[in-house]
């Protein structure tokens, strides 16, 4: 049987998966972390790699009984943060030239993030790219973050899209677990995780590179 996956819409993860981010914020947390005299690990971290900002402070407070308010870390945090936004945090260099082949093809294009909507919709404009998503979906508009799938559910219902013709591209375990969970097709891109890793929570493609995801989207046959 040949034909092409006919998916109309594409959900985007953000970090780690259209940008080069998770180097730099893991040294973030490790930095956060050590203004505490607390040493960070990378088993740690990436498992807060798919929460909300809200949801690994208030994590990471009652883990190391943090004595400032949640107000005061989470600001702390979002400052570090926006600081490595500005100057460190760039796209793969495959992103653009996948995302414009994508939307000519007339796909529909979303992101679908637990990031903060000032911090995405502000690298978005910087970089050009407002005129190539139909919509957003950020941490804050769901109680539960990634492994969870209300993130994915919430952004079915959002767009009024039919999971038949959603497909999902992330980089993490928790996002892959979260997109799975929502019934979705999902493909997984190696930038931070193993293309077994994927594999095993559930992906059911991976690429290496986005530049070979319209390849499987648009133009191949199966």
């Amino acid at each position: 049987m040949t034909g092409k996956i006919n998916h109309s819409s594409i959900f985007f993860d953000f970090d780690g998966t259209l940008i080069d981010s998770i180097s730099i914020l893991f040294n973030v947390y490790l930095n956060y972390l050590k203004i505490f005299d607390i040493a960070g690990t990378r088993t740690e971290f990436d498992e807060l790699n798919g929460p909300s900002l809200t949801e690994i402070v208030s994590i990471l407070k009652e883990r190391y009984n943090l004595k400032q308010s949640q107000t005061e870390l989470m600001e702390l945090y979002k400052t570090k943060i926006s600081e490595q936004y500005i100057k460190d945090i760039k796209p793969f260099n495959d992103a653009k030239d996948t995302l414009n082949q994508l939307k000519s093809s007339g796909k529909n294009l979303y992101i679908v993030t637990s990031n903060e909507e000032k911090t995405v919709l502000n690298f978005i404009n910087n970089e050009g790219w407002t005129g190539y998503f139909s919509g957003y979906v950020f941490g804050s508009e769901v109680q539960r973050a990634k492994p969870h799938s209300d993130i994915y559910l919430e952004a079915i219902k959002k767009f009024s899209i039919d999971t038949k013709d959603v497909v999902v591209v992330e980089d993490s375990i928790n996002g892959i677990i979260s997109a799975k969970g929502a019934g979705l097709f999902v493909i997984g891109v190696t930038n931070n995780t193993s293309k077994e890793e994927l594999i095993s929570v559930g992906a059911d493609k991976t690429v290496n590179n986005l530049s070979e995801i319209p390849d499987i989207i648009i133009y191949r046959h199966n």
